[in-house]
Formats: structure tokens, sequence, C-alpha cells
């Protein structure tokens, strides 16, 4: 399981090592974290489910995030999608997971 936290930069240097992504916002940092990595932080989400596209996709291809995304949709299940250098990541809340397999 994996969670997002909002923590303040502090924590956060303790926790760049164990991020799967660091987004450094105004306010405060988010992680994503291993939900094991993240039990003493007060400021975290529910459980998500990680799924890795496992096709190599450009950060410049037109269309895969969307579709990911519709197909999802139209079984109302929710994701939050982080496009990286060579995979994107969709995170689904753990009790939405097992639907995303059917899409």
């Amino acid at each position: 399981p994996w969670v997002f936290v909002s923590v303040t930069t502090d924590p956060a240097a303790c926790l760049r090592d164990k991020a799967l992504a660091i987004f450094p916002k105004s306010e405060r940092v988010t992680l994503v974290l291993r939900h094991e990595d993240a039990r003493e932080i007060p400021n975290c989400s529910a459980k998500f489910a990680r799924i890795t596209l496992a096709i190599h996709s450009s950060l410049e291809a037109d269309g895969l995030t969307a579709a990911v995304a519709q197909a999802l949709a139209e079984m109302s299940i929710s994701a939050n999608i982080i496009a990286a250098y060579y995979h994107d990541h969709t995170f689904l809340t753990f009790d939405q997971a097992d639907g995303a397999f059917l899409c």
C-alpha cells in the first residue's frame, strides 16, 4: 500500500530516500510513500494501490493518461496518475483496486 502525506520541509528531508515521488509546494511538501514508512505522519491519506503501466511511454505522448483515466472513470474508479520519465503510475484507493484490473 502507498499513501500521500503532507509534511514540512524538515521531515521531507528525512523521508526523501523513501519517497517514490516528492512535490514541494509553497504550503508544504507532498510525498508518496509506502504505508509502512508513513505510520508516524499525521497528515496521511488513505491507502492506495499502485498500478505501473508496463509500456515505455513518452512524456510527450498524446492520450495515454486520458485513456487510462477514462477507462477507470467508466467503472467509477477514481485515479491519481503520476507520469514519470519511462512509465506512468496510477494510484487507486484500495477498495477500488480490484475493479481496475477488469478494465
